[in-house]
């Protein structure tokens, strides 16, 4: 036992390193007048001092202080500025036995209310912060054992919004008069932290005469219940609030537009707390940011986002919508499809100029995601701002067939001028479409108008025009041309709903110029490519010809003159004849493929002297050409369905022809442009597979197809040859004959 006449020093740890020193007496000086020494070192500052008054006149003095590793040993002394001891260590063992766990009664025991909200106070925001104890499980532990024995007014905290990084905005109410330091402390099962309150009184809450309202930021958990929140004003514990939120809460921004005016104050409490870094981090920068747009004065958060179009093949899904975000609050795009979400950031959407900006605001956007599942698996779309609100974007997929959804595409995006990324976005479902489009179409219905040839030597396919004009005047130039005996003539009507009138039409036609024909009638719409190919499964003759939708010969003898051509030249697979417009200017003459600089270098067809008048010198001659126009071709029939195969996914009959010179070109065969035959081409649009304004569109998504076709050994190159899959049967229903 080691006697002393300083006064009886009692040593409560509250941490591995802190030491709370505890003496009651008179009044201690200020701590920076104190010295600690332990085992005879002195013990460096900071040090922290609380005096509380007891009964008698008394004082309980309690000093905090850093240990370190001494914090075990003896004796430990406190001692004054002129060095004399204030308070020692009475007994080492009775002392560290006392101190063995945390001792409640030790520090709070027969202190008033007020005095014991001041312990607790100078505990939780002065030791915890000074001593950097916020982490310390220990310390947390600390505090709550030490709450039943403090006595402090019940409150009830109510959440209002969500905030970024898991908080939440809670008021709760607390008495007039505190002045304008409160402060309040979260002690949770493993964390001791401040917790950012509004300096002040809201003028909004509890409505209670001698009442006001005060704001506060916390965690998600701690709101819904799982800790304590203790309030101080300048003399001592005000309020002691255990949780209780709701857990639905709207967002900060949705929440504060509901009522702008009345909510002013939180407002300005949030963007406080955000700019000096209360509440830290990108996502609170990105709420700073959207309250700022949304508030008074910033017109709005303007953000206009929807879905115009969503559609799903079996390996992709692919939005295309509308957004206008002035402000760059929206961070990313969610996905949600079977029970799996997924974020699209905003970087990777592909962003093109709406065709017309004036109906509907924001520039367009798509993006595609790999997703193998069944096209009608629902898709749900919101946008997530940077803050975390959501805002709806739309449902899908879209109902459609595989031809209206290749229509609302093309009809969602410009018709020329998309760049790279939308191309590469849309190109995988676009030609997904086709192909669902291509394995669905097939011979609906072939009609016999007519006695056609028993034994013909060349079938001519014919796309369809329901132009009367232009039928009667091509249907006249064939019945004059003695050379078309044994040649038989196949109508290509690709959209059933037209079949009855158009084979009403062929039907009027024969009957006033005597010329035979066959209507096929396709079911499905199915492209360009795959209408040929199916044609040409049905084609009896040796040689198979292609003219134009709008070609009209101008002579008789073209057709033998062009077979006569083929057997002619070797080694030659196909011919073609001069196409020039009614002004007797070239539609080209041939095409070379080429890389396109004003395509960014891409793969291109160039026209050969398009415009130039048809006695031009340089077109007066046969020319080997790359590629010839689709309006007049003769090739042989096995090579045509060989080279027709590889060109069930394109959309233009320029496309079709290209995609055969370049098979026949793999094969050793070269593309002949002749000067002579000639026909002539009425109008370049009539009745082509889409509006003029999605021409430009289609033309780049086959241009890169054939890019690849023409890296394919046995289409148009030398790449390692990949699997052709096999075509689906030809279904052909009953014929049935016109006399």
């Amino acid at each position: 036992m080691t006697l002393s006449v300083a006064a009886p020093l009692a040593v409560q740890p509250v941490s591995e390193r802190t030491l709370l020193l505890v003496w009651e007496g008179a009044a201690a000086p200020r701590s920076a007048c104190l010295s600690v020494r332990i085992a005879g070192a002195r013990v460096g500052a900071p040090h922290a001092l609380v005096r509380l008054p007891l009964p008698a006149g008394r004082f309980r003095n309690i000093l905090a202080a850093r240990g370190g590793q001494r914090a075990g040993s003896a004796p430990i002394e406190i001692a004054g500025r002129d060095g004399r001891p204030v308070a020692r260590l009475v007994c080492e063992a009775e002392a560290w036995q006392h101190a063995a766990g945390f001792d409640a009664p030790l520090l709070a025991g027969g202190l008033a209310g007020r005095e014991r909200g001041r312990l607790l106070r100078f505990l939780a925001e002065v030791c915890g912060p000074l001593f950097h104890l916020q982490q310390d499980p220990a310390f947390g532990a600390a505090l709550r054992a030490l709450l039943p024995e403090t006595v402090a007014a019940a409150g009830r905290m109510v959440a209002r919004c969500r905030l970024p990084s898991g908080l939440v905005l809670c008021e709760t109410g607390v008495p007039e008069g505190l002045g304008e330091h409160l402060s309040a402390v979260l002690i949770g099962s493993d964390v001791v932290a401040r917790v950012a309150t509004q300096p002040g009184y809201l003028p909004s809450g509890d409505t209670r005469p001698g009442r006001a309202t005060v704001a506060l930021i916390l965690p998600a958990a701690t709101a819904a219940g799982a800790g304590t929140v203790l309030i101080f004003g300048e003399g001592g514990l005000v309020r002691r609030i255990a949780g209780g939120a709701g857990a639905a809460l709207p967002f900060a921004d949705a929440w504060l537009a509901a009522a702008a005016s009345a909510r002013a104050e939180h407002r300005r409490f949030i963007l406080d707390r955000l700019c000096d870094g209360s509440v830290g981090g990108r996502p609170a920068a990105a709420l700073c940011r959207e309250l700022q747009a949304s508030g008074p004065g910033g017109g709005g958060s303007g953000i206009d986002a929807a879905a115009d179009l969503v559609l799903a093949t079996d390996s992709a899904v692919l939005v295309v919508g509308r957004l206008a975000d002035p402000h760059g609050l929206a961070e990313q795009i969610e996905v949600e499809r079977r029970g799996v979400r997924r974020a699209v950031p905003m970087a990777a959407l592909a962003r093109f100029t709406r065709r017309n900006p004036g109906n509907a605001a924001g520039d367009g956007f798509l993006f595609r995601l790999t997703d193998r599942a069944p096209t009608t698996a629902p898709v749900s779309l919101a946008l997530r701002l940077g803050s975390g609100a959501r805002i709806a974007l739309g449902e899908g997929p879209a109902a459609l067939s595989p031809v209206q959804a290749q229509g609302a595409l093309l009809a969602a995006l410009p018709g020329d001028g998309a760049d790279d990324r939308v191309l590469s976005a849309i190109e995988p479902v676009f030609h997904d479409l086709v192909r669902a489009r291509w394995q669905a179409a097939a011979v609906g219905e072939v009609v016999d108008i007519g006695c056609r040839p028993a034994h013909p030597k060349v079938s001519v396919l014919i796309p369809f025009c329901p132009e009367a004009e232009l039928l009667r005047c091509r249907m006249g130039v064939l019945a004059a041309d003695p050379t078309l005996d044994r040649t038989e003539f196949l109508y290509l009507i690709e959209d059933i709903g037209h079949a009855t009138a158009a084979v009403q039409m062929l039907t009027a036609l024969h009957a006033g110029y005597g010329v035979p024909s066959r209507a096929v009638v396709f079911a499905g719409r199915p492209p360009f490519g795959r209408m040929i190919e199916l044609a040409a499964g049905l084609a009896a003759g040796r040689l198979i010809g292609l003219l134009g939708r709008s070609a009209v010969p101008e002579a008789p003898g073209w057709l033998a003159e062009l077979a006569r051509q083929l057997d002619a030249r070797s080694p030659c697979g196909i011919v073609g004849a001069q196409v020039i417009h009614p002004d007797h200017s070239l539609l080209c003459a041939g095409y070379e493929i080429d890389s396109d600089a004003a395509s960014g270098g891409g793969w291109a067809l160039r026209p050969l002297l398009r415009g130039f008048p048809r006695d031009y010198l340089p077109a007066a001659e046969p020319t080997r050409v790359a590629s010839l126009p689709a309006e007049c071709l003769l090739l042989g029939r096995a090579l045509a369905r060989e080279l027709i195969a590889a060109a069930g996914d394109l959309l233009l009959p320029e496309s079709v022809a290209a995609a055969m010179c370049l098979g026949a070109r793999a094969r050793g065969l070269d593309a002949w442009r002749l000067p002579a035959p000639t026909v002539v081409t009425w109008r370049r649009d009539g009745g082509e597979e889409a509006p003029a304004a999605c021409r430009g569109l289609i033309a780049e998504l086959d241009r890169r197809l054939l890019a690849r076709l023409q890296a394919v050994p046995g289409v148009g190159g030398t790449a390692a040859k990949r699997p052709a899959a096999a075509p689906p049967p030809c279904a052909v229903l009953p014929r049935r004959k016109v006399a």
